[in-house]
């Protein structure tokens, strides 16, 4: 069983069943595994957080009116 949700720009994927429960953050497998599914979850948000504090932010591209072109 696997459940994917999109946070942001990232994917989080959690996969498994019975007791054993794992992670991917963008397609990157997390270590470890987890006895339930909120457990793999919250490693999963917490894994999405880092990464997007590491990351420089995301920028747009300035529109026409922002750029001073006349329209």
């Amino acid at each position: 069983m696997a459940n994917m949700f999109q946070i942001g720009r990232h994917v989080l994927q959690v996969f498994g069943g019975g007791r054993k429960w794992v992670v991917a953050v963008d397609g990157v497998l997390l270590r470890g595994w987890h006895s339930s599914t909120s457990d793999a979850w919250s490693a999963g948000v917490a894994e999405v957080d880092r990464v997007q504090r590491s990351s420089p932010p995301e920028t747009s591209a300035p529109s026409e009116a922002a750029a001073g072109t006349p329209a």
